[in-house]
């Protein structure tokens, strides 16, 4: 398993528009992804888990990819850059 944190940069966090593309940068990891915001824990590929984070801008989460390879993840890191500080 491989772990990140980001900071959300999106002025709307993850909602409506930046949670589709936060589902499409998962979607990318073919293993499953959990997304960790405080207590809150979400299935990463869920956009209604994700959405009931509450995840607003500025605010960091914790992704974790169930893999461990680092080409997975560098692609989804990517896909995710214009949501991110």
């Amino acid at each position: 398993m491989i772990t990140r944190s980001y900071v959300i940069a999106d002025p709307q966090g993850l909602h409506a528009r930046p949670a589709a593309q936060f589902i499409q940068a998962m979607a990318l990891c073919p293993e499953a992804v959990q997304v960790t915001f405080g207590e809150k824990q979400a299935n990463g590929k869920s956009i209604l888990n994700v959405l009931a984070l509450g995840v607003r801008a500025g605010d960091a989460i914790v992704v974790h990819y169930q893999t461990d390879d680092e080409a997975i993840v560098k692609r989804c890191e990517e896909a995710l850059q214009p949501l991110l500080q």
